[in-house]
């Protein structure tokens, strides 16, 4: 009995399904007709190169709006040191006032 032979288009989007929509595997397998232990392999062997090599697979964010993101996480923690000492003065006073 011959294998049955994928595309590698087909595979990648079949496993792009299960690893970045998150559709259940088996219904998955089932709608493309693969038996769900194939796809299954497939999934595997994705996430594990994906792993080998995370940089290829998220999405980079721009320098800009890091820039962006690091100015704001200064201000909000020096906002929060500002709120803490504040915190601190209130129950000082409360504290002392006893």
């Amino acid at each position: 009995m011959q294998r049955k032979q994928y595309s590698s288009q087909f595979v990648d989007n079949l496993v792009r399904c299960v690893l970045d929509e998150g559709q259940q595997l088996t219904l998955a397998a089932k709608n493309a007709g693969v038996h769900p232990g194939v796809l299954s392999k497939w999934v595997k062997t994705r996430r594990n190169q994906r792993m080998a090599s995370p940089i290829e697979y998220c999405n980079p964010i721009p320098s800009d709006e890091l820039s962006t993101m690091k100015r704001r996480v200064d201000l909000l923690e020096d906002r929060v040191e500002s709120l803490r000492s504040i915190l601190q003065k209130l129950l000082e006073k409360k504290y002392s006032s006893r």
